[in-house]
């Protein structure tokens, strides 16, 4: 039978342990630790330099739904939310910025892509035939294919039998850009709108394409 003395110590200990488990809980390293990760998240979500509200509207334009909402640091998204799997800013289908770039300003610009793959061949040539304004910016971009089917003329052509595919039309106004991209039969088959504000900076994208992709963009910046 224990005795009183035996009783008393055992009650203490208890009574210490207990605390010591309490104490533990409410340490300073595990309060830091958990205001540290919420204060981490916080500051992701708030330190943006811009952020880009995207929708997508119906074939009339009459109804849209919100696609996502992306904030920007240094031009690396930092929030968590649904990804937008079409390049931004917006570029034509048919005649990338990378090929516009690559042109230098030249009249004609050619080149052959053996990863192609479209219905006519396994390979492509592609020759873009640009018009330029005073500024030296496109006004004007035919663009132009050819096939090389390489697994049923193994040799390659000397010369590319060319057909035009599409031409492209640009629009410069005060603070606005307007792009538009036709087929052979002169049916507008893209159209991109871009806006700026009195800085430069692009506040306002609408992409218009295939009669599938109707997609607006409005750029919001911190400062």
């Amino acid at each position: 039978m224990k005795t009183k003395i035996q009783i008393l110590a055992l009650l203490i200990l208890t009574l210490f342990s207990c605390r010591k488990e309490i104490d533990k809980s409410q340490s300073p390293l595990s309060i830091s630790k958990e205001t540290k990760e919420i204060t981490l998240t916080e500051n992701t979500e708030n330190d943006f330099d811009k952020i880009l509200r995207i929708y997508k509207y119906t074939s009339n334009y009459s109804d849209s739904t919100l696609v996502t909402e992306l904030k920007y640091k240094n031009n690396e998204i930092v929030n968590d939310k649904e990804p937008f799997y079409h390049t931004l800013p917006f570029q034509s289908e048919f005649v990338r910025n990378e090929t516009i770039k690559n042109a230098k300003g030249q009249k004609t610009y050619e080149r052959f892509d053996s990863l192609m793959c479209e219905v006519g061949g396994t390979s492509a040539w592609n020759k873009y035939v640009f018009k330029y304004n005073q500024n030296k910016e496109p006004v004007e971009i035919k663009h132009y294919k050819a096939w090389w089917n390489e697994g049923i003329d193994f040799k390659r052509p000397e010369k590319p039998k060319y057909f035009l595919g599409e031409k492209l039309k640009y629009k410069y106004l005060d603070n606005v850009i307007e792009q538009f991209a036709y087929d052979i039969n002169g049916k507008i088959i893209e159209k991109i709108t871009k806006e700026f504000d009195i800085n430069g900076r692009l506040v306002f994208e609408n992409w218009d394409a295939w009669d599938s992709y109707r997609f607006k963009v409005f750029y919001e910046y911190k400062n």
